[in-house]
């Protein structure tokens, strides 16, 4: 523990906060004014269209800011959405942006004059609806995007086992998250701003799977209760450019 705290004194600048929602499968309805995942959105009547197969999209999760302002918003915008094609007869996309279409998106619920929510009988597809388990903890960056500090020796630590230590305690954490560090499983990645060419902020992660106890420093998911399969447990990332258009989310998915 010791060992631990004292790394831990040497990234505190690297450092950051997220919320882990954890999605937990429940045996009813939730209300679609409700954050949730799965079951029916709020705005499934204005749910987009593929653009492969044409076909409309099924809800994945609605956030709204007054129950989790810490997931930035684009000025004005009050609900965070995301939708995603699960058609059988949809070819996909997959290219770096997504395997399945997904689009995410935010919102002024003020400018929908009536809310419009599809029954059961017209949906596409729906995931199992979930409840939010919201846990917030310290997040570190992969140790593959360079930006860790040159970490002091630490008495006792040898090379190897500072590198189990980082990957153990100080890594991305995995799951459907809101904020800290994209959890890759493949190379980082950070698309660039097609109008400044800068790289992009990360604001949410839509994941496979989740920890097997958020409220613990393990970090290696299982096979998450919504039953969404981003190829093999693998994760889409939500960025954004908050100096040019943050009201335009970009995507980036990698998988094991």
């Amino acid at each position: 523990m010791e060992k631990l705290n004292t790394l831990r004194a040497q990234l505190v600048d690297v450092k950051k906060n997220c919320v882990l929602l954890c999605p937990k499968s429940v045996n009813e309805q939730l209300s679609a004014t409700k954050s949730k995942l799965g079951g029916t959105g709020i705005l499934d009547g204005t749910a987009p269209v593929c653009p492969i197969c044409k076909s409309t999209t099924s809800f994945v999760l609605q956030i709204f800011k007054k129950e989790f302002p810490s997931l930035f918003y684009s000025e004005g915008h009050d609900l965070f959405t995301v939708y995603r094609c699960e058609s059988d007869d949809c070819e996909g996309i997959y290219d770096d942006t997504t395997d399945q279409f997904t689009v995410f998106r935010f919102h002024r619920l003020s400018e929908y004059s009536q809310i419009a929510v599809c029954s059961d009988d017209e949906l596409i597809y729906s995931f199992p609806s979930c409840q939010f388990d919201p846990v917030k903890v310290d997040d570190y960056p992969n140790y593959e995007e360079g930006l860790y500090p040159a970490v002091e020796p630490v008495a006792g630590i040898g090379d190897d086992e500072l590198d189990e230590m980082l990957t153990d305690h100080f890594s991305p954490r995995h799951g459907t998250k809101i904020g800290g560090y994209p959890a890759f499983t493949q190379s980082p990645w950070y698309p660039s701003c097609p109008t400044c060419k800068k790289s992009t902020d990360f604001i949410f992660q839509l994941a496979s799977g989740e920890s097997i106890d958020a409220h613990t420093e393990n970090k290696y998911p299982n096979w998450s209760d919504h039953g969404i399969t981003i190829g093999d447990l693998g994760n889409i990332y939500a960025y954004v450019c908050k100096q040019c258009d943050p009201t335009k989310v970009l995507t980036y998915w990698d998988c094991y």
